[in-house]
């Protein structure tokens, strides 16, 4: 199920605005306020923590523990992200 809602996500992006000044990725400063829209579709098929194979249909991967191995954002819990 976790595999099929990666590739299928219900919501194909969200808004998200910024409650301090802060910086993301070490490059990028967002002011307080600002909104922010985040592709859930194009993130959810990132080669950088999917793989090469990122747009495959591989249930496995989320499997043995590699689901809860995944990088969560530094903004958010891990209950938080399976929610």
């Amino acid at each position: 199920m976790r595999e099929s809602a990666r590739l299928g996500p219900t919501a194909p992006g969200r808004s998200v605005t910024a409650l301090e000044d802060t910086i993301i990725g070490g490059k990028y400063a967002i002011e307080k306020g600002t909104s922010i829209l985040i592709s859930t579709y194009c993130a959810q098929r990132d080669p950088k923590v999917w793989g090469e194979d990122a747009t495959e249909f591989r249930p496995e991967r989320m499997l043995d523990g590699k689901f809860e191995s995944l990088p969560v954002s530094h903004f958010i819990s891990r209950s938080e992200a399976e929610h």
